[in-house]
């Protein structure tokens, strides 16, 4: 079930790619970063749920450090389209000149850069899709020659494992790890997504709500150092008006964070206590 799921995704990215050779839209570089991702986690479900060989191990390695190289390219575009659309909604009725001009000219120096960046996605991705392609079908390939695999975990098992090892490694949130928590999250919600099952889907949407909250407040955060560098340092009204935004957005952010990881890891002890104690049944039956 993994393997298919696995190849399901991988496919999906493949096709997605390949519509990048001739226009790396806005929609296809989302869905270019988002399924990586998807199929980051995909492989980590497999990796957990298949008999280990060296061959595995390797083939795996190539692949996620291909996905990673992927990610990064199609995030350094994203972030910008993102940017760009929240600097869309800082306009106002009674915008002084000055304002309206300091944020067409932030707009034109951030769609120049997509524009740069978004050109040499374009020359790469036909070279990406062929490793791609070569290296997902590799893995499948050891992971057949490798045998059975052992009896499937959950997809929410793995995922809420996978969130408590995140919650072990970043005891304490705050502005310097936010961000890092909601990737550790976002992984552990494409894993929940693995499942069709009630407690899978019920995982990956409290896992959508912590990743998207601290995603707002991350795009604020880079579009005020943005917004501060176009203004050469100066606190001028845009920069004060994206300031308070991002500020806002951190509140949210971390209140939604706290009520997630709460939730969530009380459910995972809850979990272990029961798998505990079916286990021990088990053994005196």
């Amino acid at each position: 079930m993994k393997a298919e799921r696995f190849g399901a995704v991988a496919s999906r990215l493949e096709s997605t790619l390949g519509r990048c050779v001739e226009a790396p839209d806005v929609e296809l570089i989302h869905d270019v970063r988002t399924g990586s991702r998807r199929l980051d986690a995909a492989l980590d479900a497999l990796e957990r749920e298949t008999c280990e060989t060296a061959a595995t191990r390797r083939s795996a390695a190539k692949l996620r450090k291909q996905l990673k190289r992927i990610r990064e390219r199609a995030g350094r575009v994203r972030d910008l389209d993102v940017h760009r659309g929240l600097l869309a909604k800082m306009h106002a009725e009674g915008d002084s000149r000055a304002v309206q001009e300091e944020i067409a000219g932030l707009d034109a120096a951030l769609a120049e850069r997509r524009a740069r960046r978004a050109a040499k996605f374009q020359q790469r991705a036909g070279k990406w899709l062929a490793k791609l392609e070569r290296r997902a079908g590799n893995l499948l390939g050891a992971v057949r020659e490798a045998g059975d695999p052992p009896v499937e975990a959950e997809a929410a098992e793995l995922a809420l494992a996978s969130f408590a090892g995140l919650c072990g490694e970043i005891p304490v949130l705050d502005v310097g790890n936010l961000h890092a928590f909601r990737k550790g999250a976002k992984h552990a919600r494409y894993l929940a997504e693995g499942g069709e099952d009630a407690w899978s889907r019920r995982t990956a949407k409290r896992l959508k709500r912590v990743q998207d909250a601290i995603g707002v407040w991350h795009d604020w955060l880079v579009l005020a150092e943005e917004a501060r560098d176009a203004a050469g340092g100066r606190q001028t009204e845009l920069v004060k008006r994206v300031e308070a935004c991002r500020d806002r957005q951190f509140g949210s952010a971390m209140k939604a964070a706290g009520c997630v990881r709460q939730d969530l890891m009380e459910e995972w002890e809850r979990f272990g206590r029961k798998k505990e104690a079916r286990t021990e049944w088990r053994k005196t039956a």
